[in-house]
């Protein structure tokens, strides 16, 4: 991360946490069916993996099927 991108970061953190920080987030997801939806579908994402690796090789899936 280069400089420009952790200050913007540290002053992204420092005003969520002057605008009330996890309560406020909170509270604002509560207030509103909307909200809470903008918090699922655009928030909470953005703490998702990009990418998802499976136990194989290159990160590759390892799928089985059994038939009977």
């Amino acid at each position: 991360m280069n400089k420009t991108t952790a200050a913007a970061k540290s002053m992204i953190e420092q005003a969520a946490a002057e605008l009330g920080g996890t309560a406020r987030l909170v509270a604002w997801a509560r207030e509103a069916p909307e909200n809470e939806r903008a918090f699922w579908a655009t928030v909470f994402p953005k703490l998702l993996p990009l990418q998802v690796n499976g136990p194989g090789e290159d990160g590759a899936f390892i799928m089985s099927f059994r038939f009977e």
